[in-house]
């Protein structure tokens, strides 16, 4: 695994440590504490920044928080990745904060809520990933549920795609982040790829 380096930076008057490896387009992993095997694989491609809740401030941080922490270490445009429930917060940080998030990453985000005001705001792609053992539903309201959502299901992985299948997971993710909306099936058109 890639070596992550440690700083200590403040959000919302909270010191909080992050982590940071790799060189690329900027990914921003919102509420992990340490890398994961997943985080090393990204970091070959990218430049992934493990970003933890802090203490006292839950997830979703206040709108701002979290693209103040990243301009904080130098990136100014980034995709934030959130896995299963702190979805919610990668996506209401995109809804608030348009101009700094180039595009999302969710990995096995649970039930879609359209109930949520800031869902409707999100314009930018978003990647959701779920693992073809997981509930095909959920995925198929994502897909229905947001403006620009791409559903990539991970064969033979469950709800934890990222310890059944981290390899598979870091591919479709690496690829989504260098070829952004273009990466697999656009919306419109239907047609792969090459």
């Amino acid at each position: 695994m890639k070596f992550f380096s440690e700083r200590t930076i403040e959000i919302e008057g909270t010191k909080v440590r992050v982590r940071e490896a790799g060189d690329g387009p900027a990914l921003v992993i919102i509420g992990e504490t340490a890398p994961t095997p997943l985080d090393g694989l990204l970091a070959e491609r990218a430049r992934v920044l493990i970003l933890p809740a802090p203490t006292g401030v839950s997830l979703p941080a206040p709108p701002g928080a979290i693209s103040r922490a990243a301009e904080s270490i130098g990136i100014k445009r980034f995709t934030p990745m959130a896995r299963g429930a702190t979805a919610v917060a990668a996506l209401t940080l995109a809804a608030h904060e348009a101009a700094l998030v180039r595009s999302v990453v969710l990995l096995g985000p649970g039930p879609f809520d359209g109930a949520n005001p800031d869902l409707a705001k999100v314009t930018m792609p978003v990647l959701a990933l779920f693992g073809t053992r997981d509930d095909t539903s959920v995925a198929r309201a994502w897909r229905a549920g947001l403006a620009d959502c791409h559903v990539v299901m991970v064969y033979d992985a469950g709800p934890d795609l990222t310890t059944d299948r981290p390899e598979a997971v870091a591919d479709v993710v690496l690829d989504f982040l260098e070829q952004e909306d273009r990466f697999l099936v656009t919306r419109a058109s239907g047609i792969i790829h090459p």
